[in-house]
């Protein structure tokens, strides 16, 4: 008898979502892709006592609730909330050339505290890539190549590739070597068309000279 009323502790009863989980539920989604509900559930509606909770930021915050919601309640309560909801699942795996496009059209190469880059408005413009995704883009891609001033080698490598290659700027890169995707897109768009035009001359010349030794 004693066993059973202590299963009967155990049984899970309802509990109604409170607007704060439903915040966070949409936190969640927003960071970890819908359609994750395993780790949604698992990472932010854990019954500990404080969930630390993954931040585009790298800064932690905590919440403190025991209030345990399972994988089916999360995807239960999302599709109540949005039922005519048609985003879809976020993709996982290599960007597309038409997702990439748009991620660097979007962020800010270079971010500061006046002019940040908002991970959460970018992914719902690409609308197929998670906050935490972007931002792991933008490690990557924007930022893996070598800092400072660019070389006459690179200049002319980019100058190489451009014409190789147009605005296939994965491409370009692997062609120039040292430097990011967003990199390269970001040099080729300050050139001018006088600068443009001087380069080219410029490395017209250095061909003719090296034909000649």
């Amino acid at each position: 008898m004693k066993q059973l009323d202590e299963k009967a502790t155990l049984k899970p009863t309802f509990q109604r979502w409170t607007p704060e989980e439903d915040e966070l539920l949409a936190k969640a989604i927003r960071e970890l892709g819908l359609g994750n509900w395993s780790e949604i559930s698992e990472i932010y509606f854990s019954p500990s006592d404080s969930i630390e909770r993954p931040s585009e930021q790298q800064e932690k915050s905590t919440v403190t609730t025991r209030r345990r919601r399972s994988p089916r309640s999360c995807q239960i309560r999302w599709d109540f909330l949005h039922p005519d909801s048609s985003s879809p699942a976020y993709r996982t795996g290599p960007w597309s050339p038409e997702e990439t496009e748009l991620f660097q059209e979007l962020v800010n190469p270079s971010p500061s505290p006046e002019a940040p880059n908002d991970w959460d408005e970018i992914s719902r413009a690409i609308g197929t890539r998670s906050a935490i995704q972007c931002h792991s883009q933008f490690k990557t891609v924007m930022h893996s190549g070598t800092k400072g001033k660019w070389t006459v080698e690179e200049v002319n490598r980019l100058l190489e590739a451009r014409e190789l290659y147009g605005g296939d700027w994965q491409k370009v890169a692997k062609h120039v070597r040292t430097r990011a995707p967003g990199q390269v897109r970001q040099k080729w768009n300050q050139f001018s068309e006088e600068v443009l035009r001087r380069l080219q001359e410029r490395r017209l010349r250095e061909c003719k000279v090296d034909k000649t030794k």
